[in-house]
């Protein structure tokens, strides 16, 4: 598929499909475009993301319960498969990104790499920003402010070191909508087929971005027979549309499930889709802004969730209870982080006091003499009503984020109201928008998983000094999250076999799997279900199996039943994050020998 659309792509290119300007580059015109301040401090956004996610590895729970490990059994087997797995969303979810990451994984042996997609997809969001707001009629000096802003939105900043798959999409949907307006400008089918291409691709990462394909749809209708100039280029770009879309996952779930979302009443995931869109409107209306206006550090956000989870009990709340945990912030949530950012409170502040100031220079006496608004109104109020779809259909725990590739989008409308251009001259406003570049700097830096300065160094020079203090032991276990992955390595090291070349795994959407395939290339995980016999697992070469807690916890089984059942012996015991309350344990299991 990958290879397809390669060079699919570059014969619709060879036939028209797009323009680069020839340019002669030199490395102090170059420099000279970064003596600014807002480019020079994306630079430094850039520079500091690469070195997050250089240092360290992401330890997102999602990439590693089922993104990466769908990967790892795709490339066991030499092709795409059906999983047999308890967790269905190593199946049926949409599979766009782990398709990037396969070819990442195969030649390095190593997920370390797999953060450069995020972090390629940072670097285009700036030029690509700035001609999608200048097509749809923003000023120029406007485009260039908002373009480092809106790019250093936190959804971008913190997703750019990480594997997190929603901010990458909206590279792919801002290339399709620039594509497709530079299609009718130009009056050549290409770009428009290119623009399709890729906001195909945009909704073969997730589900929820399928509604912005209607963009494509309404750019090009006036120009459609544009499509019928070459019918030949028409239909290789369909095709190569449908084949990156979400298209083939929603075929394969029909034929597992029976259902083209992978989602059915006894699925042991919810469903996030909203019945009533009414209350769905009303109820993201405020999740939305809650989660996007959420300060970097909340330290009441236990007490936040909660409160949300007693509303929802309440005769009023009960409309909410389609949704995913209605209002919260996350689950073990006190600050912001690509798992739960919108595009950021300091955007949606700016941008409340940007459109404050341009209504009172419009109201004062000679404000913004002949400004009037652009053409191309429609195009910029259909983003909003495809954020009114969004809002009416998903209910996730962690809207803001899926929110992702939509928020550049509805930025054209509030950028050409009269009197924006004004502001963006305005030495205060500048000087503010540098200052809030500045705090996603800091906090880029900051990221629990990923600190760019010595944290542990620090808690343990502060225990030190202030023997007292409750500050260290609260820094060291805020940093100390990404330690955890490393104990277990450990553990496994020390406990399991060296050379063994199979490993059964007996879990339920747990985030331990991608470890136990080290070496990669050399070892093989089968997943355990609760229907095998012991027989089974001979058969496929197990001898030791490594069991979660929450798997006997699902199958609700005890350890001794399950042990005497299966003719298992329990070697070893691992307690994963030990200071909580109710840790979980990780089982090492070896099978006997007459098992089966």
């Amino acid at each position: 598929m990958a290879v397809g659309g390669l060079l699919g792509g570059i014969w619709i290119y060879k036939n028209g499909g797009g323009e680069i300007a020839t340019r002669s580059w030199r490395f102090s015109r170059l420099l000279r475009r970064f003596r600014r301040p807002a480019p020079l401090l994306f630079l430094l956004l850039a520079g500091l993301t690469l070195a997050a996610g250089v240092l360290y590895r992401d330890n997102n729970g999602d990439s590693d319960s089922y993104r990466l490990p769908r990967v790892l059994h795709w490339l066991a087997q030499g092709q795409w498969h059906w999983i047999r797995t308890m967790d269905p969303l190593m199946n049926i979810t949409n599979c766009n990104f782990e398709w990037l990451s396969a070819p990442l994984i195969l030649f390095t042996h190593t997920d370390r790499t797999l953060f450069l997609i995020n972090w390629i997809s940072l670097l285009l969001l700036p030029g690509l920003t700035f001609s999608f707001l200048k097509s749809l009629g923003v000023r120029p000096r406007v485009a260039w402010w908002w373009m480092w802003l809106l790019a250093g939105g936190w959804c971008f900043a913190f997703q750019a070191s990480s594997t997190v798959n929603d901010g990458f999409a909206g590279v792919y949907v801002l290339a399709g909508v620039v594509l497709t307006l530079q299609a009718r400008r130009t009056d050549r089918p290409g770009p428009a087929l290119l623009g399709l291409i890729a906001l195909a691709f945009a909704t073969g990462v997730k589900l929820t971005n399928l509604p912005l394909l209607l963009l494509w749809v309404v750019i090009i209708a006036p120009s459609w027979r544009l499509l019928l100039r070459r019918p030949l280029l028409t239909l290789l770009a369909a095709g190569l549309s449908a084949t990156v879309s979400f298209l083939p996952i929603a075929v394969a779930n029909m034929r597992h499930v029976d259902n083209w979302a992978g989602v059915t009443k006894n699925s042991p995931i919810h469903a996030t889709e909203l019945h009533t869109p009414i209350w769905g409107i009303i109820g993201n209306t405020f999740s939305l802004t809650v989660q996007n206006l959420m300060p970097p550090v909340f330290p009441q956000a236990d007490q936040w969730n909660e409160m949300m989870e007693r509303f929802v009990r309440t005769p009023f709340g009960s409309h909410f209870r389609s949704f995913s945990h209605f209002g919260t912030l996350g689950h073990d949530t006190h600050s912001v982080n690509e798992t739960n950012a919108g595009i950021g409170a300091g955007i949606c502040l700016l941008t409340a006091l940007t459109l404050l100031a341009a209504w009172r220079l419009r109201r004062s006496p000679g404000g913004s003499p002949g400004e009037t608004r652009p053409p191309g109104r429609f195009l910029r109020l259909l983003p909003w009503f495809l954020l009114l779809i969004f809002m009416a259909k998903v209910g996730t725990v962690q809207s803001a984020r899926h929110l992702s590739p939509y928020y550049i989008l509805l930025f054209p409308l509030l950028l050409c109201q009269p009197g924006v251009s004004r502001v963006v001259r305005r030495r205060w406003w500048q000087l503010t928008s540098l200052g809030l570049m500045v705090v996603t700097l800091i906090l880029v830096s900051l990221i629990r998983e990923r600190p760019l300065f010595p944290a542990l160094t620090l808690s343990h020079y502060l225990a030190r000094t202030f023997p007292d203090s409750t500050l260290p032991p609260r820094i060291a276990n805020a940093f100390s999250g990404a330690l955890e992955r490393d104990k277990f390595l450990t553990f496994l090291a020390v406990k399991l076999p060296a050379g063994e070349p199979t490993i059964g795994y007996a879990a339920f959407m747990e985030a331990q799997e991608p470890c136990l395939w080290l070496p990669w290339g050399q070892r093989t995980v089968v997943r355990i279900m609760p229907t095998d016999q012991p027989a089974d697992w001979r058969a496929a070469g197990v001898r030791y199996i490594v069991m979660e807690s929450f798997y006997l916890n699902a199958i609700k089984q005890k350890l001794a039943d399950w042990l005497k059942e299966n003719h298992g012996v329990l070697t070893a015991d691992y307690v994963r994050n030990a200071t909580e309350k109710s840790p979980p344990h990780v089982y090492l299991i070896r099978l006997e020998d007459n098992a089966g």
